[in-house]
């Protein structure tokens, strides 16, 4: 058994707009992005932007307005829980010492966790401002994994592929196959929806 992986694209209306070609094996969704960039720089206007979700981190290489989710190594979460392990520690600490103890050790997994939020510094501002990029993000990426729903209502892509003949076979059985549903996908969904709402 082996996997196949196609890269999609849909506009803002869920309209899909790009299928590409079938790689074989458990491909990164930057590395499928990667291979798909010339033809969507001769597809798509300079000023068309796409969206993805992590996996396509560093798509910018390819595709100049390619926006992805910002990776925090430290996000606000972290912060919070390391400041209230130290306060708990300190507390504790200075019982211990009032009490002629030692001051206990520092855990391995609060090191980790000092490493983690040290490494960008303590910014609330900007975290909030990449947490509420992110969500509006999201709020515009559910629609291709909507299309994703509605393609895969079609049972020849919902069900698993038997393999027939060799690989370079099957790939290209597997890509006529999802080129189709894409077709048939954009002739029976519906794209009414209202572009203002998804504005990010």
């Amino acid at each position: 058994m082996y996997s196949l992986a196609v890269l999609v694209i849909c506009d803002i209306r869920g309209k899909i707009v790009y299928v590409g070609k079938t790689e074989g094996g458990a491909q990164p969704d930057v590395s499928l992005y990667k291979d798909a960039a010339p033809r969507l720089q001769a597809l798509f206007d300079e000023d068309i932007v796409i969206l993805g979700d992590k996996g396509f981190k560093g798509g910018q290489k390819y595709y100049t307005n390619t926006i992805t989710p910002k990776i925090k190594s430290a996000s606000l979460i972290d912060h919070m829980e390391y400041t209230d392990k130290m306060i708990r520690k300190r507390t504790l600490d200075e019982h211990r010492l009032r009490q002629g103890k030692e001051a206990t050790k520092v855990s391995k997994k609060l090191k980790a966790l000092e490493a983690k939020v040290t490494k960008e510094g303590f910014d609330a501002e900007r975290i909030l401002r990449e947490k509420d990029e992110s969500n509006r993000i999201k709020k515009v990426r559910i629609i291709i994994e909507n299309v994703f729903g509605e393609m895969k209502k079609w049972n020849i892509l919902s069900d698993t592929i038997r393999s027939l003949g060799d690989l370079s076979d099957n790939i290209q059985r597997h890509n006529a196959l999802w080129t189709i549903i894409a077709y048939l996908t954009n002739m029976f969904h519906s794209f009414g929806r209202d572009d203002d709402f998804f504005k990010v």
